[in-house]
């Protein structure tokens, strides 16, 4: 009998349904429920910072889904608060990513 155990003995199961384990989805909900917070303070400084972040975050975890609602949420910033070079390039980087995530014939992408 073996007295030492073994991995599984003590290593949670791996979901056989997650395809990308790599992948950890930021909080998108929760993300735009603090920067509806902030256009409602009228502080579209933080809410800038407050994109900045998350974009950053979504990137190290690889959640391009998020980091893809993060930006339509960035484009409308620039709009509102009329930064037109910090826009178009959020746009260009929208579009790149969807283009990357081949989603261009989707509904997602319009």
């Amino acid at each position: 009998m073996n007295e030492y155990l073994s991995k599984d003995d003590y290593e949670e199961p791996k979901c056989l349904l997650n395809m990308h384990p790599e992948i950890t989805p930021v909080p998108v909900g929760r993300i735009i429920e603090k920067l509806d917070f902030y256009f409602g303070q009228g502080d579209c400084d933080a809410a800038e910072r407050h994109l900045k972040y998350w974009l950053s975050e979504a990137d190290s975890c690889h959640d391009m889904r998020g980091k893809l609602a993060l930006l339509n949420e960035q484009i409308g910033l620039y709009r509102k608060t009329e930064k037109e070079s910090e826009c178009l390039a959020a746009i260009k980087n929208a579009l790149s990513l969807a283009d990357s995530m081949d989603i261009n014939q989707s509904v997602t992408y319009g």
